[in-house]
């Protein structure tokens, strides 16, 4: 059984038999159901409900519902809309993050991206905390304890925050940022023993699309980071 996920559709959205909707009579009662979809429980009961390639509204239908956490689930929403309506891809999108992170009155490309990725690390790690509570509920509440914890590896939140714990950089053993002029960042990384082609495309296409293609973005394969006149590192230089 592969991994199953679900996600809140608002009115408006269409679907099909690949593609399947839960409906509740109260509004309410989709933050429950979604919360409890999205929990590590629900994998027990596929493997069992379901060991095929794909999952079915019969199979779902069959598990029992616990104890509603209406509370947490709308936290969870709250957060994952708020990272996708960051983005030129959301009907709901304003400003670029990287654009609009600074709080400085006349923010650099250094302040805006140190804020940026700040932003995203306490974004991701609060996401992490959320998924790992909502998963700690739901085991609790089947009595599954033995069979399951509520723990989520990092590179497996998936916000579109850009995540330094992602997969993509699984390769690659450091980075360091050069900004070689407005819009345009070279990202030099000391490859491992593993990293090709394909590191190389998934890194840029990752910030191609964070960045909003508002900045130009390249990479070069380097033996050791460019340190600074005090032989410290930084991440970004420019």
């Amino acid at each position: 059984v592969g991994t199953f996920g679900a996600r809140l559709n608002e009115a408006g959205y269409i679907f099909d038999t690949k593609g399947q909707c839960v409906f509740t009579e109260e509004p309410s009662d989709l933050l429950s159901v979604l919360g409890c979809l999205n929990s590590k429980v629900t994998s027990v009961f596929l493997q069992a409900l379901s060991p095929t390639l794909d999952f079915n509204s019969g199979s779902l239908a069959k598990r029992p519902l616990p104890e509603a956490y209406i509370e947490l689930t709308d936290e969870v929403v709250a957060l994952a809309k708020n990272d996708w309506d960051a983005y030129e891809r959301s009907w709901d999108f304003q400003s670029l993050p990287l654009l609009t992170a600074s709080s400085k009155p006349t923010p650099t490309l250094e302040s805006s991206y140190t804020a940026w990725t700040t932003q995203n690390r306490e974004t991701i790690a609060e996401m992490k905390r959320l998924e790992e509570e909502n998963n700690r509920l739901f085991i609790d509440a089947y009595g599954l304890q033995d069979e399951r914890t509520p723990e989520v590896p990092i590179e497996e939140i998936t916000l579109t925050a850009l995540n330094m714990h992602s997969k993509i950089f699984a390769n690659v053993l450091n980075y360091q940022y050069q900004q070689i002029q407005k819009g345009i960042v070279k990202i030099c990384l000391i490859p491992g023993k593993s990293y090709s082609e394909n590191d190389k495309q998934a890194i840029l296409d990752a910030f191609d699309s964070k960045a909003g293609h508002a900045v130009e973005f390249s990479i070069e394969i380097v033996d050791r980071m460019q340190l600074t006149s005090r032989g410290k590192f930084q991440r970004l230089i420019k």
